[in-house]
């Protein structure tokens, strides 16, 4: 048990008293009981925050008391013990020294090519290409020879205790409309290995059918490295998956994978990158006894343990590789969905996503899609943004009212405390009236925020100066035209500009929004600016229309 917050509460902490406490001393300048009085506001705002991220900080140290130290279907490796599944976990490989130059073995499939190499039975290349509407095409090299930097890298790699053979024959090939049939044979003084790989044509899952034929005991392990673009550069994110016998979910990022814990006997095991998933999801014959990972350079190295074996066995098990999307991944495994990273408004991103690839297919371009995505939500909100604007104005008449009441009745304290209650009685719900469309928005760009998270369409798509709808603009044009915009709108709807002072929140805000804009995709950066813009355009229309 944790005694004290998680890293994750304590980084919580320090960055919710940073952005409250800010919030908090623009917000008391203003409108507090301390505005005028720039150090007391400073202060009260930060006191304020730091009381908000201390009770936060306590509910997670509470949370992390109670919570298992180890969750169910995990276990720690001990040394001291003689359990199979807390036996040391084996990360090295002993290998025969090859004597043989590779053989690479190149199969096509709908979904791309895959070079399969004798040294190892393993698949060493991996490209998956894609078409897009247009007649236009995507190529993504996932695995390439170049990117392992040791032999245990390999994907599908089969391991030994010892004397694990490393030059193999291919004995057999099929080819089938269904699929292609490669069939691998090593020897060594431990024994004969055969992998048979069967690749389906139709859809993304590689079956790997694995016999021994022991002279002594053996203890095999199949091994694979992540998927990996390395075109993404920092903007990759690596992770652990694992589906426990409880049927429970579990993803832990690279950097949080510890080599001294694993899985007992998962349902599904494996890695993905940000757009591509490569993991067990089908175990017919019991292989995985035990499951782990480590880290290694970008990537992350899977293991999966059988029992040791000291007489023949197969076991068949078979593997999703490919992209992280919703209509291959269910096709395979319905318990697939909970990999993508779609939130608690799934119910709007599945919708949105298609959308967005529904307007490709006229735009020819995810720049152009994005912004007709915009377009159409904007009219679809049109009658909640409509009114919400024009109970924003009458907030502000009723503002202006209550400072004239302010001043009336200043040296009337009874009298201005029955004016004000008479006011609120009037206008108390006006403010609400024109935050509610704010709100009605909210779950729609979350959706599609998560849509486009997962959209593996944007990745290296251009759109005018950005060369990359996935990753952060490189020129920062885009969040210089957000933080513009949003000073833009904040003009439009002020009647009236009171001094400098009033135009520090603007400031501060629209340079928030700049600063979020160069962490955040370009596609919903493009999104966020447009649809500010619309809003813009909007309110100047019903202003001068007198709506």
């Amino acid at each position: 048990m944790y005694f004290l917050g998680s890293d994750v509460s304590v980084h919580f902490f320090i960055v919710s008293v940073a952005f409250w406490g800010l919030f908090g001393s623009v917000l008391n300048w203003f409108v507090g009981p301390t505005k005028k009085n720039f150090v007391v506001s400073v202060q009260e705002g930060f006191k304020r925050a730091i009381i908000l991220g201390g009770i936060v900080f306590l509910i997670g140290a509470v949370f992390n008391w109670f919570k298992p130290s180890q969750p169910e279907g995990t276990f720690t490796a001990n040394v001291k013990t003689v359990q199979i599944a807390q036996e040391p976990l084996q990360f090295d490989v002993d290998f025969v020294q090859s004597k043989y130059e590779p053989v690479i073995t190149n199969v096509q499939t709908h979904a791309g090519s895959f070079g399969f190499s004798s040294h190892g039975a393993t698949l060493i290349n991996a490209v998956f290409t894609r078409e897009l509407s247009g007649g236009r095409t995507q190529a993504f090299t996932i695995w390439k020879q170049e990117y392992f930097t040791e032999k245990n890298q390999y994907p599908f790699m089969v391991g030994l205790d010892q004397n694990t053979p490393f030059d193999y024959e291919l004995i057999d090939q099929k080819d089938t409309e269904v699929a292609t049939v490669l069939t691998y044979k090593g020897s060594s003084d431990q024994g004969t290995i055969i992998k048979e790989f069967t690749v389906y044509k139709a859809t993304s899952v590689i079956d790997l059918s694995l016999t021994v034929q022991p002279k002594k005991t053996m203890h095999p392990r199949i091994m694979w490295a992540s998927p990996m673009l390395k075109e993404l550069g920092d903007y990759d994110s690596v992770n652990v998956i694992a589906c426990t016998k409880a049927g429970k979910f579990v993803t832990t990022g690279a950097s949080k994978v510890n080599v001294e814990q694993g899985y007992i006997q998962p349902e599904i095991f494996g890695s993905d990158n940000k757009y591509f998933f490569c993991a067990v999801v089908k175990d017919k014959d019991a292989f995985m006894s035990r499951a782990y990972a480590q880290a290694v350079n970008d990537s992350v190295v899977s293991y999966i343990e059988a029992e040791p074996v000291s007489e023949e066995k197969t076991w068949k098990v078979s593997f999703y590789f490919g992209p992280k999307e919703l209509e291959p991944l269910v096709a395979v495994n319905p318990r697939l969905e909970k990999i993508l990273d779609y939130g608690m408004f799934s119910f709007i991103t599945k919708p949105m996503l298609s959308l967005l690839k529904y307007c490709d297919q006229y735009t020819h371009n995810y720049g152009y899609a994005i912004l007709l995505v915009a377009l159409l939500l904007k009219l679809i909100l049109l009658p909640f943004t409509f009114r919400g604007d024009k109970k924003m104005r009458e907030f502000q008449e009723s503002q202006k009212k209550l400072e004239y009441i302010e001043k009336k009745y200043q040296n009337q304290p009874e009298l201005l405390q029955q004016a004000k209650a008479e006011h609120a009685m009037k206008n108390g719900m006006t403010m609400l009236g024109g935050c509610l469309p704010q709100l009605v928005q909210m779950p729609f760009f979350l959706g599609l925020q998560g849509a486009l998270r997962n959209s593996l369409e944007l990745y290296e798509q251009p759109f005018l100066w950005i060369k990359d709808l996935s990753v952060p603009d490189s020129y920062y044009i885009l969040p210089f035209l957000m933080f513009v915009s949003f000073l833009v709108s904040f003009l439009f709807n002020a009647n009236k500009i009171k001094g400098v002072r009033s135009l520090l929140w603007p400031v501060t805000m629209g340079m928030v929004m700049g600063g979020v804009g160069t962490i955040m995709a370009s596609g919903l950066g493009l999104y966020l600016l447009f649809n500010n813009v619309l809003h813009v355009l909007q309110v100047r229309l019903q202003r001068v229309f007198g709506l």
